[in-house]
């Protein structure tokens, strides 16, 4: 898989409560009935999928949206807010 789209999203994620779950594990540490990711030193929340870094926010945007932004607004400043 080169590119991440939202079908490979849908299929690998739950959405709810602003949050992404695992559906399914994909390794070793992949936490199941958790919200996945961990907050790095740019305040943002990652998560380390399929051999790629990726912000929260992002694929949240690609779950619902069908489509990667190249930049998302935080309008009230909140990086861990879902921007749904």
């Amino acid at each position: 898989m080169n590119t991440l789209t939202q079908e490979n999203l849908l299929d690998i994620f739950e959405y709810k409560d602003g949050e992404l779950y695992f559906k399914k594990r994909l390794g070793s540490r992949t936490k199941m009935n958790e919200p996945s990711g961990n907050i790095y030193n740019t305040g943002y929340k990652r998560v380390h999928l399929l051999g790629k870094k990726y912000y929260i926010h992002r694929l949240i945007w690609l779950y619902h949206n069908g489509y990667m932004p190249e930049f998302i607004d935080h309008i009230d400043g909140n990086k861990l807010k879902s921007v749904l």
